[in-house]
């Protein structure tokens, strides 16, 4: 496993955040705080299979699916019959 160092950034510095996240997936003893990404709940099932316009299938489990990424998310929140879970 190599070792690579995580670069610095300061308030002043363009934050690059693909480098930054590669700099630190291999940096030993680096804690990452884990990404949290919207979660929505499905008002009129509990498992289904949402198809995408792209044709792209995402699954809802036990009434929920968590948006992964923004083709999905604005997907979710243009349906009715999703809406967001706040903690």
């Amino acid at each position: 496993m190599t070792a690579v160092m995580a670069k610095k950034v300061t308030p002043d510095s363009a934050l690059d955040v693909a480098a930054l996240e590669t700099d630190l997936v291999d940096a030993p003893g680096a804690s990452v705080e884990p990404v949290k990404r919207p979660v929505f709940r499905d008002k009129e099932f509990t498992s289904r299979t949402l198809i995408l316009p792209n044709k792209r299938t995402v699954q809802v489990v036990g009434g929920l699916v968590e948006a992964t990424d923004p083709e999905l998310l604005t997907f979710l929140r243009t349906r009715s019959s999703f809406e967001l879970v706040t903690e």
